[in-house]
């Protein structure tokens, strides 16, 4: 009768013609002779049968077995197991090395000890370019754990709390153990990470262990794997994502046992871990070109949620480095996609031209026959514009709240909005928001174009002391469409995405019933928010020159103006019988009517509707000087002054207020300027956009390379002044925590101040 062999050593093979010579004679040549060698090719392109079926002709104790493809090295262990006869099984990768006296040792010490898994010491090659340091982590980790476990403490003490780590090729097993772990698994084409999913079981059905910290009898190279590399193209990348299926596997192995709440932390940082190999084999491996298909097979894998909070946590402050390296991430074509549902995202739904605009089009949607979803940071307030009825409302995480530590809940959030109602498209309003690009990414990886509405002109960016205006084309360019408010920005935006819509903002249908204002009265209007921009104080300066003229003068002004400095401001002035401080108002016509002139003191303006309101009102408009504005042109009803020249536009003022025949042909202007915007045919435009109509080619290459000189030379610029934009940013700050203070309570400014401070300096 046959003698059954001690041990059956099992060898995955797969193209290793390099060192699989070395690996099986240092198996042949072991001390302990009565062995069983399972070589199992997994399909190897180089010489490694040829070698496979030379050495298998001289020794009776190799059996060669081939799998059709290339399967992995898990399914290649796992049909070494169910053809192993030996008593007990030891794993070697085939470039890998035993020393020769490594099988007796380990026979006999397993045998004395009678335990389940022995865990003994391993010798550390170095091959490629790893360094000292990377070389002792690796021998700590795969330190045998020197106390014996037995019944529950395998799996809670060595699994779980990771006393043992779960690589295979450096433990002896009884081979029952090993044949109920692997008919325990799941079949899958695990190359990566099946070493530690593996052992999840062993570990859960083993009733012992022991670590002996003996000599090393296991010979290690590094330097030749996936996960070592640098050198990544898409097939190489592509298994390393399948570490997502192998953690999940391991959850659900965890759960079907009932142990999923005991192994819970360990798993959760085994997929940290593994989802941060993917991304940094993404990040710095993959080039430019390839990152794209990358992306989505990360995303795929990962999911999408997972993936950005992995990204979040690394270029929070950054999102220009991962726009360029997704550069090649595809466009999700319009005319494509069968839209019913169209989502509109904006912070909030009222004191502002973005909000009113949505609430315009909101309707012009409906009656296009779309489904509308608004989606908003804030909750519902009584300030809102009004929507039709039947619009449906979600608010999500809020954007202010968003940082690297809770970008989890906003993705979390803004993906549950999206799929409870089915959302096809989405209108993203907040076009110069921080989130813009990680938002955008996860709508994309759902299927879910997404359409930039650029409620502005793209040099407002420069204003911002920031990289917004080098940073946001790179973003744009990933954008499935953008909707620009002139064809100044059309040209502009149109050098980096190609598909780009020039669309004006809706007008509201209760404009095409007003009453015009009056010269008569010698009222001017002042419209907007108290915000930098819109340089309110200018409008009390210009008033003061103003009334110096026409001592009756009556200024209305709408808007935030809360602060007690502003009625002080206009008393300081003279003006408290002629300015009226009126608040907040949605509806504007009341005020409209009794005006004669509206002024605007806008650095910039995308598509004011408080100038198409006034124009629907037969308003003549002053305002600094804005050429890309279609509505501001001078046969529009509209004087333009340089920028901030405070004289000039009193000046132009008065000559409206004391000149009746040049006020009516102003007047008689800027009424045609509103009926062209009410005639346009908008839902043919908004049509064009969602049903995938290309728009034309808008680059020009000379234009291109000038712009990007200027981006370029702008960024150049932003780096240096970067130290002083910290101090001004934390003097900014500073104040605003004052302010969030007094509304909000210490506790909760404090806790908000060290999440900025985080996103800001890391």
């Amino acid at each position: 009768m046959k003698e059954r062999p001690l041990i059956t050593v099992i060898i995955p093979v797969y193209n290793a013609e390099s060192y699989l010579e070395q690996c099986l004679d240092s198996v042949r040549n072991q001390t302990l002779t009565n062995l069983e060698i399972i070589c199992v090719d997994d399909c190897s392109q180089d010489g490694s049968p040829a070698i496979l079926e030379r050495y298998q002709a001289c020794d009776k104790r190799i059996k060669v077995y081939a799998q059709e493809s290339n399967k992995s090295v898990y399914m290649a262990r796992k049909k070494g197991v169910c053809a192993a006869s030996g008593e007990y099984i030891m794993f070697l990768d085939s470039d890998d090395y035993l020393e020769l006296t490594a099988c007796e040792r380990l026979y006999n010490k397993i045998k004395s000890e009678k335990v389940d898994i022995l865990h003994f010491s391993t010798r550390i090659v170095n091959i490629g370019k790893g360094n000292e340091a990377q070389k002792k982590d690796l021998e700590k980790l795969l330190r045998p754990y020197g106390r014996k476990l037995t019944g529950d403490d395998v799996f809670k003490t060595g699994f779980v709390e990771k006393k043992v780590w779960g690589t295979l090729w450096n433990k002896l097993f009884r081979a029952e153990l090993c044949r109920k772990a692997f008919d325990d698994l799941k079949e899958g084409c695990y190359h990566i990470g099946e070493d530690v999913y593996t052992f999840c079981a062993i570990a859960y059905h083993a009733q012992s262990y022991l670590g002996w910290e003996s000599e090393p009898l296991h010979n290690y190279r590094i330097g030749s794997g996936v996960t070592t590399t640098t050198a990544m193209d898409l097939k190489k990348f592509e298994r390393l994502c399948v570490l997502a299926e192998v953690a999940e596997c391991m959850v659900d192995f965890c759960k079907i046992h009932g142990v999923y709440k005991n192994a819970q932390e360990f798993l959760n940082g085994v997929q940290m871990m593994w989802l941060n190999a993917c991304y940094e084999a993404w990040y710095i491996g993959l080039p430019r070109e390839l990152a794209g298909m990358g992306w989505e097979r990360m995303c795929g894998c990962w999911g999408p949620e997972r993936v950005i909070s992995k990204v979040v946590k690394h270029h929070y402050e950054q999102p220009k480095e991962i726009a360029r390296k997704l550069s090649s991430y595809a466009r999700i074509p319009l005319k494509e996609k069968k839209i019913k549902t169209v989502g509109i995202y904006y912070h909030k739904l009222y004191a502002g031209g973005v909000e009113r605009v949505i609430s315009v089009l909101t309707p012009l949607l409906f009656k296009m026959g779309y489904r509308v979803v608004i989606i908003t940071d804030n909750p519902p307030t009584d300030k809102d514009y009004a929507v039709p009825a039947e619009t449906v409302r979600e608010v999500i995480f809020n954007n202010e709240m968003t940082d690297w530590d809770s970008i989890d809940q906003r993705c979390a959030s803004l993906a549950d909005a999206v799929r409870k109602h089915d959302v096809d498209v989405v209108i993203y309003s907040a076009w110069m928001s921080n989130l813009l690009l990680w938002d955008m990414l996860l709508l994309k990886a759902f299927g879910i174009p997404v359409v930039v509405h650029a409620h502005g002109v793209f040099p407002c960016t420069m204003l911002e002391n920031g990289d917004l205006f080098s940073s946001l084309p790179s973003v744009m360019h990933l954008a499935d469409g953008v909707v620009t408010l002139s064809e100044v920005d059309q040209k502009y935006w149109g050098l980096f995405c190609d598909n780009v819509h020039c669309i004006p903002n809706p007008a509201s249908e209760s404009l095409c019933d007003v009453k015009p204002g009056k010269w008569e009265n010698r009222s001017l209007i002042w419209v907007g928010r108290v915000s930098p921009e819109k340089q309110p104080e200018r409008i009390f300066n210009i008033m003061e020159r103003v009334v110096a003229r026409i001592p009756d003068a009556k200024l209305y002004v709408l808007g935030d103006f809360y602060d007690k400095m502003w009625p002080e401001l206009v008393a300081s002035k003279g003006l408290t019988q002629n300015v009226v401080l009126c608040g907040m108002v949605n509806d504007v016509s009341a005020y409209l009517e009794k005006a004669s002139v509206f002024v605007c003191t806008s650095q910039y303006e995308g598509f004011p509707m408080s100038l198409v309101e006034a124009q629907a009102h037969h308003l003549p408009t002053v305002m600094f000087r804005l050429p890309h504005l279609t509505m501001a042109a001078a046969d529009r009803g509209v004087t333009s002054v340089d920028m901030d020249d405070e004289q000039s536009a009193s000046n132009e003022i008065v000559k409206l207020l004391l000149d009746r025949e040049l006020w009516q042909n102003n007047s008689m202007m800027a009424y045609r300027s509103f009926c062209w915007l009410r005639d346009y045919d908008l839902e043919g435009a908004w049509q064009a956009l969602l049903t995938g109509e290309m728009t034309e080619d808008l680059r020009d290459p000379l234009v291109e390379n000038m712009i990007h000189t200027l981006i370029d030379h702008y960024e150049l610029r932003y780096r240096s002044s970067e130290s002083k934009s910290a101090v001004i940013w934390f003097l900014r700050k500073a104040v605003g925590g004052i302010e969030c203070c007094m509304e909000n309570g210490l506790k909760h400014t404090i806790h908000l101040g060290i999440r900025k401070l985080q996103n800001r300096f890391g």
